[in-house]
């Protein structure tokens, strides 16, 4: 054995950095709009984090905004392949935009029942440059969430477990971003029930 051993060789790679809510992907670095959601792959990627209530914000590249819907080289209609997928999706096509709805689009992945959220940003919005102005997220004036279920769907799903010869009961996500484990406990436990979990 060497007494000297070889350094580590260094990732010429720039490390991307991520959160547990968002994976960046460096569109603005790219030629061509953002190849990403060209893969079906993404696209199930989408599908599951919105059945599994998983608060998460997709950015992609699109043409530049002055081509949009004329079947330009690499276009894809990002908003409509995503639109069953998602919470909510947004185009911007100018630079200023790019700052608030940015902030937007992450409180909408979490604000309610948490899901993905896709932004979808022109090239030509990527190459500008504008001033930029962080104001928090004080709120969505559009979305307001109803958080607590009406007194009628709690009594017919109380009737519903009452009468069941053979009750199962399958939870979710929800139970947990919720904190109702103990809920869940105690009314699986009065009624004798199995819990079985969602992936």
């Amino acid at each position: 054995p060497s007494p000297n051993p070889p350094a580590p060789r260094r990732s010429s790679r720039r490390e991307l950095p991520t959160t547990p809510l968002i994976r960046v992907c460096p569109a603005a670095r790219w030629r061509y709009p953002c190849p990403v959601l060209r893969n079906s792959a993404a696209i199930l990627g989408l599908a599951t984090a919105m059945l599994d209530s998983t608060p998460l914000v997709a950015i992609t590249g699109q043409v530049p905004s002055t081509v949009l819907g004329t079947d330009a080289f690499q276009e894809v209609d990002v908003l409509g392949v995503t639109m069953p997928v998602v919470k909510h999706n947004f185009l911007v096509t100018k630079p200023e935009d790019i700052a608030p709805t940015l902030r937007e689009a992450f409180a909408l992945a979490r604000e309610g029942r948490p899901g993905p959220v896709l932004v979808d940003i022109t090239k030509d919005a990527q190459n500008a440059e504008c001033d930029f102005l962080y104001e928090p997220c004080l709120g969505l004036r559009t979305y307001v969430p109803n958080r607590r279920a009406s007194d009628e769907s709690l009594e017919r799903a109380a009737a519903l477990l009452n009468t069941a010869t053979r009750p199962l009961i399958i939870a979710g996500q929800g139970v947990v971003l919720s904190g109702a484990e103990e809920a869940l406990l105690a009314i699986a436990e009065k009624i004798g029930a199995p819990v079985a979990w969602t992936l």
